[in-house]
């Protein structure tokens, strides 16, 4: 999917496969801009994906308070 600014962001939908472990179905997002790589994982069962499409392009840097 595009983000603001022409970046390019990786969206897919992911069903775990090990059996027993209580691992749910979630969305998985990602970009890189500049030299941060950014992932966002969102654990919903949600085919649509609505939720992490209206979140991925709202992530953005948070300085270090140190």
């Amino acid at each position: 999917m595009k983000l603001s600014g022409g970046t390019e962001a990786t969206l897919r939908y992911m069903e775990p496969t090990m059996e027993g472990g209580g691992y749910d179905p979630y969305w998985e997002g990602s970009f890189e801009k500049q030299e941060y790589f950014y992932i966002l994982t969102v654990p919903l069962v949600d085919p649509s994906g609505d939720v992490a499409r209206r979140a991925l392009p709202t992530m953005v840097e948070v300085p270090d308070e140190g």
